[in-house]
């Protein structure tokens, strides 16, 4: 399930699987942000945690809030197939109008591509909800790959 990598402080233990979300927080992290999880687990049946459970996000929509110097940004992570679903799952949102004037909105969604026969990498979409008119930002860049 996971690999265990030592040479640091302490082992890391390397997940093979990372959520969209997951994937994101790692990104701003490395990139300088301060981070924080905005969604959290919560059991659906009598059974407590060993049933089902739902995920409730910040304001139904936030998954990740990141702060640097310049910008407080709300981001709604999924995997590429579900960007438009999340877009207009944010934009129906109760808050989403109020949230917006006071900070930068965006879904964010991952899929791996690149050239046919070649190795696929990790490619972040972006798309701002906060502009009157939103702007999908493709990040192609090098690529992500998982560490």
């Amino acid at each position: 399930m996971g690999m265990l990598v030592h040479g640091a402080a302490r082992p890391l233990l390397l997940l093979t699987f990372m959520s969209p979300t997951q994937r994101t927080q790692q990104y701003l992290r490395t990139r300088g942000f301060h981070v924080a999880n905005c969604e959290k687990k919560l059991p659906t049946t009598a059974a407590g945690w060993k049933g089902p459970l739902v995920t409730q996000d910040l304001y139904g929509f936030i998954d990740t809030l990141a702060v640097d110097q310049m910008l407080l940004l709300a981001v709604q992570s999924t995997s590429g197939s579900n960007h438009a679903a999340h877009v207009t799952k944010c934009r129906e949102a109760p808050a989403f109008v109020a949230l917006s004037s006071h900070l930068q909105i965006e879904v964010w969604s991952w899929a791996k591509r690149g050239p046919r026969g070649k190795r696929k990498l990790w490619t972040l979409r972006r798309e701002s909800l906060t502009s009157d008119e939103p702007v999908a930002l493709i990040d192609r860049g090098t690529g992500y790959d998982d560490p």
